[in-house]
């Protein structure tokens, strides 16, 4: 079993022995559409995009997400999302690969909402190699 996922708890006994007990986390909830809707809407914005193509590593912008989500209601871990933009990232990347096999786009909800952002981020890239080229 993963150990990120157990708290690991110890106890002595009376006789001085060490008794290690493992407890497995509980799952949190699963982020619902709107909340998902949400995190994209404050991930994709402009100020968020420039710095999120710059800063390593990207814990500081995850805890701001965070702290943007928590004023919406919604109250999440840096941990909850972060995997919850690499789980999106990775629906992405299959959704995005189906196009290419069968043609039609995809019907995840989150799809040209990602694809906005992942388009813009590389439109940013390009832009900076190509304003770094003619300095």
């Amino acid at each position: 079993m993963d150990d990120s996922r157990i708290t690991w708890i110890s106890q002595r006994t009376n006789d001085n022995k060490m008794i290690i007990t493992t407890i497995p986390k509980k799952r949190t909830p699963n982020f619902d559409a709107a909340e998902t809707f949400k995190l994209l809407e404050l991930w994709e914005t402009d100020h968020m995009q420039l710095r999120w193509l710059s800063t390593k590593p990207k814990t500081s912008l995850i805890k701001e997400l965070v702290e943007y989500l928590k004023l919406s209601g919604y109250k999440r871990t840096t941990e909850e999302v972060k995997n919850r933009l690499k789980n999106l990232r990775c629906g992405y990347t299959i959704n995005k690969k189906s196009i290419h096999l069968d043609g039609q786009t995809p019907r995840w909800p989150f799809y040209n909402k990602l694809d906005g952002i992942f388009k813009r981020q590389k439109l940013i890239k390009s832009y900076k190699r190509y304003r770094n080229c003619n300095n």
